[in-house]
């Protein structure tokens, strides 16, 4: 599965920005996420749901088998897909 490694200046979506800087500042490589139920937005891969202690915007896991997924609480596109 190929990652789009996305920065904050890749969304309009100020909570998908602040997640971005948040990952960012905690050395994790967010990416674009296609995820369940037509989700899509910024996301990190971590060991266990407690590493998103602190996340500065509503998130949702999905449990992976071998670590979750955290990704932001709404759907937010990116700035090239929202024209």
């Amino acid at each position: 599965m190929s990652r789009e490694t996305v920065t904050p200046d890749d969304y309009t979506s100020s909570n998908a920005r602040k997640f971005v800087e948040w990952a960012e500042g905690r050395g994790l490589e967010p990416y674009h996420y296609h995820g369940r139920f037509y989700f899509e937005g910024p996301a990190v891969d971590l060991d266990s749901v407690g590493d998103a202690y602190g996340c500065p915007v509503a998130f949702q896991v999905d449990g992976m088998g071998l670590g979750v997924v955290v990704y932001l609480g709404s759907p937010a596109k990116l700035k090239e897909e929202a024209s």
